[in-house]
C-alpha cells in the first residue's frame, strides 16, 4: 500500500488493513499464530476465540503448553463456516 487513505475509508481502517497484510505475509511461512494473531486473522475479540477453543469449534494445538492455530487449518475452517 502506498499510505494514503482508501477512498471512503479512514487512515486508521487502512493502517489496521496493512498490518493484517503483513501479519498473513508472516504467517504464511511461520504457519503458527498465536492466539492474538489468530484473533486479529478472523477479526474477532480475543475472548470469543478462547470461547470457541474452550468448545472445541476451532481446530487448536497445544505447543510446549501455549495455545497455538494452524494457519492452513484455520482459513480451512472459515471456509466451512455458513
Amino acid at each position: 500500500m502506498n499510505g494514503q487513505p482508501l477512498p471512503g475509508k479512514g487512515a486508521r481502517q487502512t493502517e489496521a488493513a496493512a498490518h493484517r497484510a503483513q501479519t498473513l505475509r508472516v504467517l504464511t511461512i511461520a504457519q503458527l499464530m498465536t492466539p492474538a494473531q489468530c484473533a486479529e486473522f478472523l477479526q474477532v475479540k480475543i475472548e470469543t476465540l478462547y470461547v470457541w477453543t474452550s468448545n472445541r469449534k476451532i481446530p487448536f494445538r497445544k505447543v510446549g503448553g501455549a495455545l497455538r492455530f494452524q494457519f492452513d487449518e484455520v482459513n480451512e475452517w472459515t471456509k466451512a463456516l455458513p
